[in-house]
């Protein structure tokens, strides 16, 4: 199961293909637009990753709740063992 440390955290919207606005003085449309696209789309990019990491997270979330049975199952066995144990033990002692 990987640890949280494993996954590495983007703060910021970090991306190569993100266009920096810099040091925007203008204030013409169509120059806007194309960089609004292409950051828009950069963003989807990111985005769709996302879907790749629901797929692990499902597929974790399954493990846990099938260990959570197991583990489950086992302490009863145990306890029904311990008590067939105890059992028997009284059983002998009362016998002698």
């Amino acid at each position: 199961m990987p640890q949280l440390s494993q996954f590495r955290i983007v703060e910021g919207m970090e991306n190569e293909k993100y266009q920096d606005y810099g040091d925007l003085k203008s204030n013409d449309p169509l120059f806007l637009a194309t960089k609004n696209a292409a950051n828009i789309s950069a963003i989807k990019e990111q985005i769709d990753q996302l879907s790749g990491i629901q797929t692990i997270i499902q597929d974790i979330s399954g493990r846990v709740s099938l260990n959570a049975f197991n583990i489950e199952q086992f302490v009863q066995a145990s306890k029904k063992n311990t008590e067939a144990l105890q059992k028997s033990a009284n059983a002998n002692l009362n016998s002698n």
